[in-house]
């Protein structure tokens, strides 16, 4: 699941940077509430694949269960994970591993 996660974080800053350059055409063409709701989702889908992230540092090191519950169920949702088909199995296997290592 890191793995994923920093494949998703660096397809975050690809897509994401030009993603930003086209709302902040659309904000410049007089479309400014468009611009910014494309500009603010692609920003919390970075977030959220941050705390993905920090959330398999923290299962794989044993630190919080916090975090590594947090990156689990964001990992299940299908929307924001880089592979349908891949987050979901991943964010599962996550979340049974934290409650067997309990």
């Amino acid at each position: 699941m890191t793995v994923l996660s920093v494949l998703a974080l660096l397809l975050d800053m690809l897509v994401g940077f030009s993603t930003l350059i086209d709302a902040l055409r659309l904000a410049v063409s007089g479309q400014l509430l468009t611009g910014f709701v494309v500009s603010a989702i692609t920003v919390l889908v970075f977030i959220l694949h941050l705390i993905v992230l920090a959330g398999c540092h923290d299962l794989v090191r044993g630190n919080s269960t916090r975090y590594s519950y947090a990156a689990a169920i964001i990992a299940c949702i299908p929307i924001i994970t880089p592979g349908v088909l891949v987050g979901i199995p991943f964010g599962i296997w996550s979340l049974v591993a934290i409650r067997d290592r309990n």
